[in-house]
């Protein structure tokens, strides 16, 4: 084989593992590019035994691939990544701002009637929270009402958010009960700090 057509079959190898590379990471998103040129590249430049047909003796080039001499499979050319999900739940618990566990506080607040309070109960687990419940305190008619429409409409605005997201301002039309829940909050944060 002369030294055009060697030429031209590497590139060819070069070419098709690079092209090979850019279709897998595309369709995985388990790569990012400045990793699939420097693998593209590691998998053809690897040395492999080649025979060379004039002596008959083996060689190891990284200069001599042909077609057949490449092998690039998925494995060779990817880099597996982690999933976010599964790298959070493998991280050590002192990784985490907030201790898990469940947590209870009362905050209170000043209404018209006077000083209201309601109980607040938060389990945390990796800097989320993933369960919690509120006990209603008030002193009065009105302050029951508001509770009541508190207790029913602040789940979806606290489960599943991050302990230091979670700040409330009014909830199904309650706008002085969530400042107890905050002051609460405030308290627990400082309990499960880690």
């Amino acid at each position: 084989m002369d030294q055009r057509k060697k030429f031209y079959v590497s590139l060819t190898a070069v070419a098709t593992v690079a092209l090979s590379a850019l279709v897998i990471a595309f369709f995985s998103r388990k790569t990012t590019s400045n990793n699939l040129a420097a693998t593209a590249v590691a998998a053809v430049d690897q040395p492999s035994a080649t025979t060379d047909t004039t002596t008959n003796n083996t060689a190891s080039s990284p200069t001599n691939h042909t077609a057949a001499d490449t092998t690039v499979t998925p494995s060779t050319m990817m880099t597996t990544t982690m999933p976010p999900a599964a790298m959070a739940s493998s991280m050590p618990s002192h990784m985490y701002e907030y201790k898990n566990g469940t947590y209870t506080a009362v905050g209170s607040y000043e209404s018209p009637a006077g000083i209201e309070s309601i109980g607040v109960s938060l389990t945390i687990k990796n800097d989320s929270i993933s369960a919690a419940s509120v006990t209603p305190m008030p002193n009065d008619g009105t302050s029951s009402y508001y509770q009541q429409r508190f207790a029913d409409g602040y789940k979806s605005m606290v489960v599943g958010k991050s302990v230091d997201s979670v700040n409330l301002d009014v909830v199904s039309g309650s706008s002085l009960t969530p400042i107890g829940f905050n002051k609460a909050l405030a308290a627990i944060k400082a309990k499960a700090k880690a």
